[in-house]
């Protein structure tokens, strides 16, 4: 059941705490244990109603319960879920564990001649002699031995130079495809054992060592589903979203139009005319040094390394990733994605969308006494440079998303919430091969691009990975809906079954549901 499922997960992070006791063992008072018996009596039924709504139409089923049901005189909904934020997700990996990156390890000991004198793939030489990235013979990034590595599919030997692998590299790589092997076996691979923190779309703790892309064919910097995607070998089919303009953006929109089943994109404003009607604002020249600081320099950030798809293990502060982002000789891809900024001075220069004020579940029933305690997840500050990529992901709780792109351009890949699609993406977050597997592969998968002023709304459930080609900056959020009551526990089942952590999932979700339920008493 459902809702008996979500009241494990509210209790199963504070089942651990002491009660307070004023002596060897407190004996509770009559009144006491009357408000506790009342407090489980009000758990039990909003439990009964989150299940009503998923597993029934929510619409009609709630004209039906009884506010006798509920005593709303004594409520009491105060357990938590462990976690305080979770990840936003319009690009989901959002959140990150810090990873140490000294849990690599691999084939140590890799040649520095062939067997059998064979003559290296690309150079069709014995010996290095440099390559148009590595011209000085003998020489690899500044290393004084080349090594060889063979391809585990057609057993061809390459200078590691000559495909601008370092040795490091060669020392780490679990199994190697050379370019032509590459189109069928796949990209090439890195061993990584499994304490090894992963990407929060990685649930699963890999019993073995599981296997991550190592780079792009053509930059090392690149994951290696970027040169795909520029090569156009990602197959798509047309899209046929509604893009609408925002005097029409509206909750009766939806109400009218059959609901919030499909993104929707409002395209940037025509020079000369305003946004206001959508009712979204901001600073119309934001910059990234603004936004440092406005939230603080020295506030420490999740820092994705895109290559790996894992939390970078250093600390980062703000102050830090702005040299970083406007340094032009970046040596590696990181992204920033899971910036919340509620708490800061930057989310009082923000207005999000009216229609999404008028949807956000979590506005509308969280009660004023506990704002404290209220999900922050309306605000993130996504800062990705060029060549960014986030592999495929749903939004924690099934929640939707407001998605503005300030600067910059985004490409969205984006499968529809079937069943079917659903049940594979929820098999493809427990498999080894995540990291390697493109989860659209045969599947229907759409494709969206977005540039500087466009906002794009997304719905409950739509599976999406993201391509970054130049420096952006986004400004986005999460929020749970009434529209969507059956996906959002359909997603929060998924995060159940892979054991996603707390700290990804959509913070106090259960409890937002309650909320609801009581309020609609």
């Amino acid at each position: 059941m459902v809702a008996a499922k979500l009241r494990e997960d509210e209790t199963a992070s504070t089942e651990s705490a002491e009660p307070e006791s004023t002596g060897a063992e407190a004996i509770p008072s009559e009144s006491a244990r009357s408000e506790h018996t009342n407090a489980e009596h009000n758990e039990q039924i909003a439990s009964e109603i989150a299940l009503e709504f998923a597993t029934q139409d929510v619409t009609s089923s709630l004209l039906l319960i009884p506010r006798e049901r509920v005593d709303t005189n004594v409520v009491s909904l105060t357990k938590d879920q462990s976690s305080n934020l979770g990840t936003p997700l319009v690009e989901d990996v959002q959140t990150t564990q810090n990873v140490d990156n000294s849990d690599l390890t691999g084939p140590t000991g890799a040649p520095e001649t062939p067997p059998n004198n064979d003559l290296c793939l690309v150079c069709n030489s014995s010996t290095f002699i440099g390559t148009e990235a590595n011209p000085i013979g003998g020489q690899a990034s500044g290393e004084a031995t080349v090594k060889w590595i063979e391809c585990d599919n057609c057993r061809r030997w390459t200078h590691n130079a000559c495909v601008n692998l370092s040795n490091e590299e060669v020392d780490s790589i679990d199994k190697y495809h050379c370019a032509s092997c590459e189109k069928d076996k796949g990209p090439s691979t890195l061993l990584r054992k499994s304490a090894r923190a992963r990407i929060p779309i990685d649930y699963e703790s890999l019993n073995n060592g599981s296997a991550v892309p190592v780079q792009s064919a053509t930059n090392k910097m690149y994951h290696p589903y970027v040169d795909k995607i520029l090569n156009g070998e990602f197959k798509t089919v047309p899209e046929t979203f509604p893009r609408v303009v925002p005097e029409e953006l509206s909750l009766r929109f939806f109400e009218d139009g059959g609901g919030f089943k499909e993104p929707i994109v409002i395209p940037a404003a025509e020079p000369g005319i305003e946004l206001d009607a959508l009712g979204m604002g901001f600073p119309d020249s934001l910059t990234i040094p603004q936004i440092v600081e406005m939230v603080g320099p020295e506030e420490t950030v999740e820092v994705i390394d895109v290559k790996s798809q894992s939390g970078d293990k250093r600390k980062w502060t703000l102050s830090k990733w702005v040299e970083y982002f406007e340094d032009p000789n970046r040596d590696k891809i990181y992204n920033v994605i899971s910036l919340e900024v509620s708490s800061t001075r930057l989310a009082r220069l923000i207005q999000r969308p009216k229609v999404v004020r008028e949807m956000d579940l979590s506005d509308q029933v969280w009660p004023k006494d506990k704002r404290k305690e209220f999900p922050a997840v309306q605000y993130y500050c996504l800062m990705s440079v060029a060549h960014s990529y986030t592999d495929w992901h749903v939004d924690f709780g099934g929640s939707s998303v407001y998605y503005r792109i300030l600067k910059g351009r985004k490409v969205f890949f984006f499968l529809a919430p079937t069943k079917e699609n659903l049940d594979a993406y929820q098999q493809w977050n427990k498999s080894p091969e995540q990291h390697y597997t493109w989860l659209a592969e045969g599947r229907e998968c759409f494709r969206i691009d977005l540039g500087p002023g466009d906002t794009m709304l997304i719905p409950s459930g739509w599976i999406h990975a993201v391509y970054t080609p130049e420096d952006s900056l986004v400004i986005g959020g999460n929020y749970l809906t009434r529209l969507h009551y059956q996906m959002q526990f359909r997603i929060h089942e998924i995060e159940r079954a892979t054991a996603t952590p707390m700290k990804y999932r959509f913070p106090r979700f259960a409890r937002v549901h309650w909320y609801d339920a009581i309020k609609l008493m």
